[in-house]
């Protein structure tokens, strides 16, 4: 699977401007659904992430690794990167430039230094975007890793293991995004995706 770079920062800015209290772990659970919700409408994710099963739920390695390398950046600390991320924890992160971290009591918080470029996000995506911040985006980082953990994705995997995308065809998405008017053809978006 191939990372989508642009995507991964663009989407990552969309959700920081449009969402109140963009947490380090919330936007791991929001990302998660991006992809995963993907999968199962179009049978394929937007980032191409690797997502792991970890304590706090299902967590994109990319996505993880580099906002943690920003958090060293306002902390100057020490951090412990994925094996399999492909980040050396003396690089810059992908998002240094465009975000930064705001300290708060609870943890950090995402900002934008830029605002989003949405033409490398196609259509479907922006819309599938907004409906994440519309159904999921009051919701806090806790009801989101327990909302994650209580999914067959998560509940199919162990610790530490990669969570295989093709678990995304048993989310119930009407349970994860109530208000979402998507139609599709879930036979049509497995076939498309068992068949790559």
């Amino acid at each position: 699977m191939n990372l989508e770079l642009e995507k991964i920062k663009n989407a990552i800015l969309y959700l920081t401007k449009n969402t109140k209290n963009l947490y380090f772990t919330k936007v791991l659970k929001l990302t998660y659904y991006f992809d995963f919700i993907s999968v199962l409408e179009r049978g394929e994710p937007v980032t191409g992430d690797t997502y792991y099963h970890l304590p706090y739920g299902p967590v994109p390695t990319f996505i993880k690794d580099h906002l943690a390398l920003l958090k060293t950046e306002v902390k100057n600390e020490e951090i412990s990167i994925s094996k399999d991320s492909g980040v050396s924890s003396t690089a810059d992160s992908a998002f240094s430039g465009i975000l930064e971290l705001e300290q708060k009591s609870e943890g950090f918080i995402l900002k934008n230094k830029e605002e989003p470029n949405m033409s490398y996000l196609s259509e479907y995506e922006k819309i599938l975007l907004d409906d994440i911040i519309k159904d999921l985006g009051q919701k806090s980082a806790t009801d989101l890793v327990a909302k994650t953990h209580a999914e067959i994705p998560y509940i199919q995997t162990t610790q530490g293991n990669v969570i295989n995308y093709k678990l995304a065809f048993y989310l119930d998405r009407s349970k994860i995004l109530p208000s979402r008017k998507f139609d599709f053809n879930i036979e049509v978006s497995q076939a498309e995706f068992f068949n790559k």
